[in-house]
C-alpha cells in the first residue's frame, strides 16, 4: 500500500492505493476541520485517472486533484486544468 496526504485549503485528507490483480484501487478520504468526510474510490488500469474536485464559493474556480495510473506509478497532479 502507497499512501500520500491530500490539501485542498481548509480541507485535507489522505489518498491510498492497492494493487490488485492488473488494477490499483484508490481511495482518496477528505474532511474539512469541522464537516463530514467524504470518500472517493477508483480501480485504475494504466492510462487511467480519477477526479477529485473541491469547488470553492460560488463562481469560484474549483480545486482538484487528479490521481493518474502511468505504467507501475501513480502521478499526483494538483489543479491540473488551470491555464486551460
Amino acid at each position: 500500500m502507497q499512501a500520500l496526504s491530500l490539501r485542498f485549503g481548509d480541507t485535507n485528507g489522505v489518498a491510498y492505493y492497492t494493487v490488485q490483480g492488473a488494477s490499483y484501487h484508490v481511495v482518496a478520504t477528505l474532511a474539512a476541520e469541522r464537516g463530514t468526510p467524504l470518500r472517493f474510490e477508483g480501480s485504475l488500469l494504466s492510462g487511467q485517472k480519477l477526479i477529485v474536485s473541491i469547488p470553492d464559493s460560488a463562481g469560484a474556480k474549483a480545486q482538484t486533484i487528479e490521481l493518474v495510473r502511468q505504467g507501475n506509478r501513480l502521478l499526483v497532479k494538483a489543479n491540473p486544468m488551470e491555464g486551460d
